[in-house]
């Protein structure tokens, strides 16, 4: 019988050597960027679906453009792939919509809910009085006298 031959490659023993990646950016910092790029524009489309509600449906309730909006946020993540940037949108998107709700039930921030009704006197009530002895040499800078601009601050 002949002898067996021994292969002429060696068998590796133990484990493979593992392959390390580089990268410049921890995969961390990027979920998290991504995620804040997600939330920023998942709020900026909250305000313009808010404001498209609202001029669409005049008779609906104040709070219904800030309840779809939270309601979209709160689904995003069923109908799309969660990443983080989706994760992100939806919580932006669902964030801006209860700040709108809160904003037209129960709380009234004067940054949101813009200004009120303009009356007579309103701009003189929040700004403050328009020193009537105030004399501007040479006008503003478009060209317009300080009476000009006394009226319109007294409106």
């Amino acid at each position: 019988m002949a002898r067996k031959r021994k292969s002429s490659k060696k068998r590796r023993v133990g484990s493979t050597r593992r392959r390390r990646r580089m990268g410049a950016v921890h995969p961390a910092i990027a979920d998290a960027g991504m995620m804040l790029a997600g939330a920023g524009i998942g709020a900026v489309t909250a305000v313009f679906a808010n404001q498209a509600i609202k001029t669409s449906f005049t008779t609906a309730p104040e709070y219904i453009g800030g309840a779809v909006c939270a309601a979209t946020g709160a689904l995003l993540p069923m109908f799309v792939k969660p990443s983080p940037f989706v994760l992100g949108a939806a919580a932006g998107l669902a964030g801006t919509g209860i700040v709108f709700v809160a904003n037209s039930t129960f709380i009234s921030l004067p940054g949101i809910s813009g200004m009120p009704a303009p009356t007579p006197g309103y701009i003189n009530q929040t700004i403050g009085m328009y020193p009537k002895g105030l004399k501007m040499m040479g006008g503003n800078l478009s060209g317009n006298s300080s009476k000009t601009i006394g009226k319109i601050i007294n409106r």
